[in-house]
């Protein structure tokens, strides 16, 4: 009977064992990857403009519009969805010189769905750009929200799990860092930053109540550089994708004046250790 009870209590430690480190290992990964991005970007003057969610209808094309006006090059990490659909404005992205990455298939919320779901979203979205021609060097999860099994899924496809170090505020809520293994934890728990839903005007009015934040987050990344999250959706907020197109600029500019330097997400992850 003894022999029984320490099996079972041994299963039981092991599964426990498994099941952190499907989950931790990547809150780690993702902690100990911004503060080393972070600190290339500060030391190299760089900034990073990425932007999720698309490729949206009328966002994407304001923006790669916006974007050849200021003869600037950003990353955009687009959906399986989105691209199959607008498979045009995904190598439209390509011929202007912009870099693309996977964003999954359907945005599956590690945290919110079965274990496995996420790393096949993950490789469902790789193998979507990859039929169009794209080989995405780097994913990024769903609201930053990822398992082993999604980093894995992954690397399976010869590409990087990477994060953002700050958050454009660009879906209602507050911009600023998100660098800290505290607010790693939270975004976790919570889904990410609350996001303005359509016919939802308190995001809006939380985004407008905030101009100190806006303000100490431009000043951040004109001190400090880094890698700043946006998304280009069709959201049903026109305010949202002017404060999308409106900060783009906004950063560019204040870049320019600053000596900072507007890059990739490959240029930056070329630098990591």
């Amino acid at each position: 009977m003894i022999y029984v009870i320490l099996i079972c209590s041994l299963t039981v430690v092991l599964a426990t064992l498994a099941l952190l480190a499907w989950y931790v290992v990547p809150l780690l990964n993702r902690s100990a990857q911004v503060k080393n991005i972070q600190g290339i970007c500060r030391r190299e003057g760089l900034i990073v403009l990425t932007y999720d969610d698309g490729p949206s209808e009328k966002l994407t094309r304001r923006l790669l519009k916006e974007l050849d006006e200021l003869d600037t090059k950003v990353t955009f990490f687009v959906t399986g969805v989105s691209a199959g659909t607008r498979p045009d404005e995904v190598r439209a992205l390509k011929e202007r010189g912009h870099e693309v990455g996977c964003h999954s298939e359907r945005h599956v919320n590690a945290l919110k769905s079965l274990p496995w779901k996420a790393g096949r979203d993950c490789s469902r979205g790789m193998k979507t750009l990859e039929r169009l021609g794209i080989r995405p060097k780097f994913y990024r999860p769903p609201y930053g929200n990822a398992t082993l099994g999604t980093i894995l899924a992954s690397r399976a496809h010869n590409s990087r799990v990477v994060w953002w170090t700050h958050d454009s505020g660009d879906t209602g809520g507050v911009p600023g860092k998100a660098n800290s293994l505290l607010t790693a934890i939270t975004s976790r728990l919570g889904g990410g930053r609350r996001r303005a839903q359509e016919g939802d005007e308190s995001g809006l009015l939380e985004q407008r109540l905030h101009p100190d934040a806006r303000a100490e987050f431009l000043a951040e990344l004109d001190r400090d550089g880094g890698v700043v999250l946006f998304h280009d959706s069709d959201r049903g907020h026109d305010a949202l994708d002017e404060y999308t197109i409106r900060v783009t600029r906004e950063i560019v500019e204040r870049a320019r004046e600053s000596g900072k330097t507007i890059t990739t997400m490959e240029h930056v992850m070329s630098l990591t250790s």
